[in-house]
C-alpha cells in the first residue's frame, strides 16, 4: 500500500489546492466516465471509448503499468482516444481486488476534475465493459437526476 500512497503523493504534490476544489454548478452537465484497463482487455477499449463517448462528457483511462509500452502506443493511436475530453495514461498497477484499484479510481476521479469540473456523475467502467443499453438514455437519465446517487 505504502508505494500507492507514494505514488499519489506525488500526483498530489504536484497540484493546488484550487485545482482540487474548483466546484461550481454548471447547468451544461456531463458524465465523467473512469475506464480502468490491463493489457488483457484493451482491445475492447477503443470501441467502449467509440460506444460512450459525447462531446460534452470526459473520459479518463488508466492502463495498468504492467501493458507493454508497444500496447499503450497502439491504444493511444485510435482516433476516438485522440479528443481533447479524453484523456489516457499509465500511472500505476492496479490490481483487481487489491489496495492499488482504490488508488487508481481516486486517480481518475482527480483527472476527470481537472479537466472539467462540469460533471455530475462518475462511471466507472472496467476495459472489458461495454454498454447493452442505448448510452445516450443512460446519460440523459443520470442527467436528468444530478442530485442523486447510484452506487
Amino acid at each position: 500500500v505504502n508505494r500507492y500512497a507514494e505514488v499519489f503523493s506525488r500526483i498530489l504534490s504536484n497540484l493546488s489546492t484550487s485545482d482540487l476544489c474548483k466546484y461550481s454548478y454548471n447547468p451544461k452537465s456531463s458524465v465523467a466516465y473512469i475506464i480502468i484497463a490491463d493489457a488483457h482487455d484493451l482491445w475492447n477499449v477503443p470501441d467502449l471509448v467509440q460506444a460512450i463517448y459525447h462531446p460534452d462528457d470526459v473520459i479518463y483511462i488508466h492502463v495498468d503499468t504492467s501493458t507493454p509500452p508497444a500496447e499503450i502506443s497502439k491504444l493511444a493511436s485510435y482516433h476516438h482516444i485522440n479528443h481533447s475530453n479524453v484523456l489516457m495514461e499509465s500511472m500505476m498497477k492496479a490490481c483487481w481486488g487489491c489496495p492499488s484499484l482504490f488508488f487508481t479510481m481516486l486517480l481518475g476521479l482527480l483527472r476527470v476534475n481537472m479537466q472539467s469540473q462540469e460533471w455530475t456523475h462518475a462511471v466507472f467502467l472496467s476495459g472489458s465493459s461495454f454498454p447493452i443499453k442505448p448510452v445516450e438514455n443512460f446519460r440523459h437519465h443520470l442527467l436528468s437526476h444530478p442530485d442523486d446517487i447510484y452506487m
